[in-house]
């Protein structure tokens, strides 16, 4: 099993996560081949090695020659994803992390998912640094990313919405679930990109598992800090009799559908990707017989199989 470790000792953000993986090997023209998909005229990333302190990185800079003007919503950048020509599975987990970034901007200023405009996540930037996570953890063969407890920062940041304590508020609910710390280190460590990437696509938090390591890179941010201002990434492989990987299981029950209409449920639910679907006879209150609905989803087409499930 092929492993990307991310330790992210100085926080995280989209830019250190390509400039880490580029470090680490990731091939620049493949992922610009790739970027190029998205069908946004005029954009790329520039790549730089920089020094952060005593060592070494790469740092990413994305280009807008063309001054094109940032997706304000989810489904201006669902339409985006959805009309490129990337693989599906690309397509699907890139839409996962900004599914991800609504939901938690749409839970901080009290509004529906549709109905929240992104602001610094929605810029062109953003997409590109989502994207190219996707591509360059596919490009680099990963089967798994764990990453590190996360170190988000002290402080305030200056935001389009005005000034807030660090983590930022969507950071801090895309960072729900997850390890973070402080240690009085001043700034944003880490960024509403940055943490909802980490958090959709880590299947564990934890420190450095047991493991050959073969590549290791440094991505590095914007801001010179006190301490080195870097992510770093270890990819090597870990022996194992068995795979490993993390799943959604999906269940509803059914008393009052024509049974003929299952094997179209059924062929629906595989088509947005489910990883296996099945029927249990099972007996309801006052000794009704219905049908339990299984559904076994990778995590990025669970929302897309929720919707199939309502639909």
């Amino acid at each position: 099993m092929r492993i990307a470790y991310f330790d992210c000792f100085s926080g995280i953000s989209g830019d250190m996560i390509l400039g880490a993986m580029i470090d680490a090997g990731l091939d620049v023209k493949a992922l610009q081949a790739a970027l190029s998909k998205l069908k946004l005229p005029g954009c790329k990333i520039e790549v730089h090695r920089v020094r952060r302190g005593a060592l070494s990185a790469v740092k990413v800079d994305v280009l807008n020659r063309k001054n094109l003007p940032g997706l304000s919503s989810f489904l201006q950048i669902e339409r985006q994803i959805r009309k490129s020509a990337l693989p599906e599975r690309v397509q699907d987990h890139t839409l996962a992390i900004f599914n991800r970034l609504a939901k938690a901007e749409a839970a901080v200023h009290g509004r529906r998912r549709h109905r929240t405009h992104l602001h610094e996540v929605g810029e062109v930037d953003s997409l590109i640094d989502v994207a190219g996570a996707v591509i360059g953890l596919s490009l680099l063969k990963i089967d798994q990313v764990i990453a590190s407890p996360i170190h988000v920062g002290s402080g305030e940041v200056q935001t389009r919405a005005g000034l807030f304590p660090v983590p930022a508020p969507a950071t801090a609910a895309l960072l729900e679930g997850a390890p973070v710390y402080a240690t009085g280190l001043r700034g944003e460590l880490t960024t509403p990109t940055g943490a909802a990437i980490i958090t959709t696509l880590a299947s564990s938090f934890s420190p450095l598992p047991p493991m050959t390591v073969e590549k290791i890179g440094y991505g590095a941010g914007h801001a010179e800090r006190t301490t080195p201002n870097l992510l770093r990434l270890f990819i090597g492989r870990r022996e194992s009799p068995w795979s490993e990987d993390e799943i959604v299981q999906i269940e509803t029950n059914i008393d009052d559908m024509n049974p003929q209409m299952y094997e179209h449920v059924i062929d629906s639910l595989f088509q947005a990707g489910a990883l296996d679907v099945f029927l249990t006879p099972i007996i309801m209150k006052r000794s009704r017989p219905a049908i339990l609905l299984t559904v076994l989803s990778p995590i990025p087409a669970q929302e897309k199989i929720l919707q199939t499930l309502f639909s």
